[in-house]
């Protein structure tokens, strides 16, 4: 009996340092160190939750449109380590969201609000007028912005909304407003 745990023991050894060792054929999407390509958003393109086909290319869209905002833009400019962003969506939303990748590092929460325009806007800046919450307008920053501030704690979250043609973009995090706007304005630049 032993002698059969010590082979059962030592085979999964064998297999475990084979599996460690071995070079994978391909990592999962965005897992790559190489810059990936330009990904293309198609900004007539509505996003939907069917589980049509349609559904399928609804979610590449979703992915594609967190694809403008990939970790290592974040991590440079927030200076953030974050994994890679999973993408979820209505029709009209999506949602790109950051894990970090150390335990008691914060989660980035980035929003695409399609078909947009300034009341639209201005609907979603009401809806930032909250008690506690302090709100003012960005300027240089898209067509329109604003900027939240909230604190709990010892953490101050600065979030900046801004639209650009016809995308609202939120993107809100425990960093300097600057750093924060400053990542907008490279998405934004994106969208032109």
């Amino acid at each position: 009996m032993r002698t059969v745990i010590r082979l059962i023991t030592a085979a999964s050894a064998a297999l475990l340092l084979s599996a460690c060792s071995a070079a994978p054929e391909s990592g999962p999407a965005g897992s790559s160190l190489e810059p990936s390509p330009e990904p293309e958003v198609d900004l007539a393109a509505p996003v939907s939750d069917d589980t049509t086909e349609d559904g399928e290319e609804a979610e590449s869209n979703a992915a594609a449109w967190c694809a403008l905002v990939p970790s290592s833009l974040v991590a440079s400019t927030l200076g953030m380590s974050l994994q890679p962003p999973t993408a979820s969506f209505s029709a009209e939303e999506v949602y790109c969201t950051y894990l970090p990748v150390e335990d008691g590092g914060r989660t980035i929460q980035v929003q695409f609000r399609l078909s947009q325009d300034h009341a639209g806007f201005v609907a979603v800046r009401e809806e930032s007028e909250i008690p506690g919450v302090s709100v003012a307008d960005l300027p240089d920053v898209g067509d329109e912005a604003f900027y939240t501030s909230s604190e709990f704690g010892d953490v101050v979250t600065n979030t900046v909304t801004a639209r650009r043609g016809s995308v609202v973009l939120t993107i809100g995090a425990p960093s300097p407003l600057e750093q924060v706007a400053n990542l907008v304005r490279l998405v934004l630049a994106q969208l032109e």
